[in-house]
């Protein structure tokens, strides 16, 4: 019993982190939308390639910010499947850090591989589905309307640098109000560690996943946030922050991922990554089955042993490959809450994709 409610706190801890981070990402490119005119989303949403290449980027990024961006881009229909399934394919989530701290060699060398398979894997995916006459692979990917600017409401960002913009909060609804003060809570909460921090336990993991400079440009994006729903006019924060984004994201990403890391840290306790590694050590080709399989677990922390044995030399490139490739931390949980069939036929592909890369590279001693 007292190790489910560990399991439920933590759950509920990394729910809240995810979550406000779905949701600070969802806010910043509906307030860069808005700025400039929706121009910079039409022109990635109408190339294939710059999709990709956009995806790629994003996911590259360590960490889960870049991959949530992603996410929230396809959601809104302005990068296509093709381009999430490269976003994934590159995120390797918060495990990112520790290969980058341990040997940047081995990250930008495992980096370039992926970017390489992500290239070709997202415009043949791009490709496929474009000749079914959709970009984003299914008719109706989601349950959410595209970006959209009303011209006769929407302008210009005002600049948050300016002491003239704040002169919106003196008209302040209770919409505004409300949103302003759960993401002034979620900075508390990441400025007093009551998210977003792993236990202390004096490891090289533990240093990692708690440096302070991970929390501060968490915090720092949504300060950023913060400053421009100061200064947004009432038409956005009632129909893009409030009707948009709150009322059809917020419940549905808290309570999947909510779900989502529960039924995970069930599994976790119950799984030994690193004895079942160790069993079937001399079976390669079952060890890259399953490298996949655990990499298809939606949470950042169950890979990094793949890491460590890597580095160690107990494992061949591989099997870290197929890992690194079917996992994305915990940036495929936002499409969960978004759309459960496109989440299955991501992580699918992605496992594919692994297990197709793995078996390659072990065959050709790579």
């Amino acid at each position: 019993m007292a190790e489910f409610i560990q399991i439920l706190l933590e759950a509920v801890k990394g729910a809240i982190m995810i979550t406000g981070l779905v949701i600070i990402m969802m806010l910043l490119i509906e307030y860069l939308n808005i700025d400039n005119q929706g121009k910079w989303l039409h022109s990635i949403k109408n190339s294939p390639v710059k999709q990709v290449l956009t995806g790629i980027i994003l996911g590259a990024i360590p960490g889960c910010v870049g991959g949530f961006a992603a996410v929230s881009l396809y959601s809104h229909s302005v990068l296509g499947l093709g381009a999430l399934i490269a976003a994934m394919i590159v995120s390797t989530g918060d495990e990112a850090f520790l290969l980058l701290a341990a040997s940047p060699g081995i990250y930008l060398k495992l980096l370039l591989i992926l970017s390489i398979l992500a290239i070709v894997f997202g415009l043949c995916v791009n490709l496929i589905t474009k000749r079914q006459g959709n970009l984003h692979g299914t008719k109706k990917h989601s349950n959410c309307n595209s970006l959209e600017v009303h011209s006769t409401e929407d302008n210009k960002v005002a600049s948050i640098f300016l002491l003239s913009s704040y002169n919106a909060l003196r008209k302040s609804g209770s919409k505004r109000i409300i949103v302003m003060a759960g993401i002034l809570c979620f900075i508390v909460l990441m400025a007093t560690g009551m998210i977003g921090e792993a236990a202390e336990d004096n490891t090289t993991v533990s240093s990692i996943f708690n440096e302070k400079w991970i929390l501060a440009c968490f915090g720092g994006l949504a300060f950023i946030t913060l400053l421009m729903t100061a200064t947004a006019t009432e038409h956005f924060i009632k129909e893009h922050i409030w009707n948009h984004i709150l009322k059809k994201h917020l419940t549905a990403v808290f309570l999947w991922t909510l779900a989502a890391l529960i039924i995970c840290g069930i599994i976790i306790n119950y799984i030994h990554t690193e004895e079942l590694i160790s069993k079937y050590s001399n079976y390669m080709p079952l060890l890259i089955l399953i490298a996949a399989v655990i990499g298809l677990i939606p949470q950042s922390g169950p890979h990094i042993i793949f890491i460590l044995l890597y580095l160690q030399g107990s494992l061949p490139l591989c099997v870290l490959i197929t890992n690194a490739i079917t996992q994305q931390g915990h940036v495929s949980l936002p499409l969960l809450a978004d759309s459960k069939k496109n989440w299955i036929i991501t992580k699918g592909l992605c496992a594919l994709t692994g297990i197709s890369a793995g078996l390659i590279c072990y065959l050709y001693n790579l």
